[in-house]
């Protein structure tokens, strides 16, 4: 639950907010049941918090933070130019990741960013990011990559969407293709196949432990 209250002057949020920066500057998501992970920084805000966002044209600003001072904040520029929309996101994360194991908490800082292209139904888009993970006597280094591909045509979506990051010595990545069936209005048949691996580990400490392929199958309806 959250709590709004907002005019020319922008948009004060209280309440469970966690999700709003991330939300503005993500990649768009897959079609049908596709989950690309590993698809965000590490770090993340507690759900309850208080935050702000104001649009100035064609620009959003954007600021959270949480109960423990863990903040957000993100930027996002989008206008169309001829017959093309471009979107440009860009955010930074200060806050804490357990490692897999639970046998460590890292302090975080985080820098990502979106690029993004619509002509006509079909979407491209690139994401990158930064992150550094700090700990008594253990610090890690992440950056990774993704990409993906988006197009409708008459009832069908499909989506094909990739991920690659290092941990230092190590790497993750993941890949997913969905599709969505329009079956009716508001009415859609979802299928994804989404595959992760990242399993890392400095000294004793597991900092990713995850192996997953997964095929998805639901029927949704919305409006």
């Amino acid at each position: 639950m959250a709590f709004s209250v907002g005019s020319y002057w922008g948009t004060v949020l209280v309440g469970n907010i966690s999700g709003v920066v991330r939300e503005q500057t993500r990649r768009l998501r897959g079609a049908g049941n596709a989950m690309l992970a590993f698809d965000n920084v590490f770090g993340g805000l507690e759900d309850d918090g208080g935050g702000y966002f104001v649009r100035f044209g064609p620009w959003v600003f954007s600021g959270m933070m949480d109960e423990d001072e863990n903040f957000d904040f993100g930027a996002v520029y989008q206008r169309p130019t001829g017959t093309r929309d471009y979107r440009l996101t860009a955010r930074y994360t200060d806050s804490e990741y357990v490692s897999a194991d639970g046998s460590r908490t890292f302090s975080t800082s985080a820098f990502s960013g979106v690029g993004e292209m619509i002509y006509g139904s079909t979407m491209w888009d690139l994401g990158a990011g930064y992150e550094y993970l700090d700990s008594d006597g253990l610090n890690v280094e992440r950056w990774y990559v993704s990409t993906g591909m988006r197009t409708k045509t008459g009832v069908l979506t499909v989506s094909v969407e990739g991920h690659y990051g290092e941990i230092e010595s190590g790497h993750e990545a993941s890949a997913a293709l969905g599709v969505q069936y329009d079956l009716a209005r508001g009415l859609s048949a979802n299928l994804g196949f989404n595959y992760a691996e990242s399993r890392v580990s400095r000294g004793d400490t597991k900092v990713t432990d995850t192996k997953a392929k997964q095929v998805n199958f639901s029927m949704r309806y919305s409006f």
